[in-house]
């Protein structure tokens, strides 16, 4: 978890000047699919790390709910409605990827503004 806090922390504190398909690559990289409760753990460790760079507790921490709505969003392209719709292997893949930048680039759009 240290190492992917270290790789990862500049995208997760800097989420809004990020692009959906970063985002994204991010999502995977926690594997917030599989393991959901991996993005708490490293929201709660950036947190930690802004309170100790001099952000007091009491300030909102916006991007803890850019990345939960962002992985919320990602999570629900359904593949098996892709799937269902008659796309095969790697074509449901492909589908599922932009959908889901899609959804997170929705999120990140109403969050910026």
């Amino acid at each position: 978890m240290a190492y992917l806090l270290s790789e990862l922390r500049d995208d997760v504190v800097a989420v809004l000047e990020r692009d959906a398909s970063r985002v994204l690559r991010v999502l995977r990289r926690l594997d917030v699919f599989r393991k959901p409760d991996r993005l708490t753990d490293v929201l709660l460790a950036c947190r930690a790390g802004e309170i100790a760079q001099g952000q007091t507790k009491d300030q909102p921490w916006a991007q803890a709910e850019v990345w939960r709505k962002a992985a919320e969003a990602a999570r629900s392209v359904d593949g098996g409605a892709l799937h269902r719709s008659g796309l095969r292997g790697r074509d449901v893949a492909d589908a599922m990827q932009s959908e889901q930048i899609r959804m997170i680039s929705t999120v990140l759009d109403d969050c910026r503004s």
